[in-house]
């Protein structure tokens, strides 16, 4: 049972795990005092447990995916002035990394190769005139072959 007297403080605690993720108090009633039963701090215990599953669930990094976090950032970026350079940035870092990525395999050695990557990547200059349904297509490779700045890249 997860409830128990913790001898040498005399109080009720609990302890318990629910979704990965350990829950220990000592049992207090709604006044702040310690409970003084075990019945009472069965109540208490039922009442951690219950509140423990209305809480949001948080990935952990082994199941959370690039893609997904991309996913739910995007709904916030898509309101923010700079959302098409952020865009293009995302679509990159897919590119590279692959929408199937666990976060926990990006390490600092492949932030590194992103790095060296995106300094690779062409400078592009707007060629297209105020028509803009066909954005994608009215940019273009720099005339001289320059390449990405680091200004660029750290951000």
């Amino acid at each position: 049972m997860a409830v128990f007297l913790d001898k040498k403080r005399g109080r009720w605690r609990y302890d318990f795990e629910l979704g990965g993720a350990r829950y220990a108090r000592e049992c207090m009633d709604s006044t702040g005092s310690p409970v003084t039963s075990r019945r009472a701090a069965i109540t208490i215990e039922a009442e951690a447990k219950r509140i423990a599953r209305l809480m949001p669930v948080t990935p952990r990094s082994a199941d959370l995916t690039l893609a997904q976090v991309f996913n739910d950032l995007s709904e916030i970026w898509e309101k923010q002035p700079g959302w098409p350079d952020r865009r293009r940035m995302v679509r990159e870092l897919l590119q590279l990394f692959g929408p199937a990525t666990a976060m926990r395999d990006i390490d600092c050695a492949k932030i590194q190769d992103y790095i060296a990557f995106a300094l690779r990547q062409p400078l592009r200059v707007w060629v297209g005139g105020p028509n803009k349904s066909k954005e994608e297509n009215q940019w273009a490779k720099h005339p001289n072959g320059r390449t990405r700045s680091p200004a660029t890249v750290n951000r």
